[in-house]
């Protein structure tokens, strides 16, 4: 990518957002130099960053709100298993409310078998429902094959 390019991007960037930049480091480098973007950093020298950082972390800073990172990327492996859950306490208690939490959990699942699905080509081929009951310790579980992309996508008008 064009430094340019890579700077534009970078200038609105929150600087805590910056990876290793969300914890402590971050919010001493915040509040000693009064900054809230990567490019607010930037009217700061590479020499200022390692007087008040030390020589490796301010050069590591100088290079981070650019964009500038020598490390290998990483490449998301797909998940083995998608899941949207919820514990209720105090326990449901009417039909109409259940059937509420139950589109919840189906709309987040449902956004999440589609990203899945954009981003390895993957689809899942089992939906398994597992539940339990306040007057049973146990769980239930039931598994019925899933429904197949265009049935699912028909099927996604909630």
């Amino acid at each position: 990518m064009p430094e340019s390019a890579c700077m534009e991007f970078m200038k609105d960037i929150p600087f805590t957002k910056i990876r290793n930049l969300g914890g402590k480091l971050g919010n001493e480098v915040e509040t000693d130099l009064g900054i809230q973007t990567a490019g607010d950093v930037w009217k700061y020298s590479l020499g200022t960053l390692q007087e008040k950082f030390g020589d490796s972390t301010g050069l590591w800073i100088y290079k981070a709100v650019r964009g500038d990172d020598d490390e290998d990327v990483n490449v998301t492996k797909a998940p083995k298993s998608l899941m949207a859950a919820k514990s209720f306490r105090p326990p449901v208690k009417s039909p109409d409310e259940m059937q509420r939490w139950l589109n919840i959990l189906s709309a987040e699942l449902y956004t999440r078998i589609l990203t899945n699905s954009e981003d390895f080509s993957l689809w899942p081929k089992t939906l398994a429902i597992h539940l339990r009951t306040t007057q049973d310790t146990s769980y239930r579980s039931k598994s019925a094959p899933m429904l197949g992309r265009t049935n699912m996508q028909n099927a996604g008008e909630f």
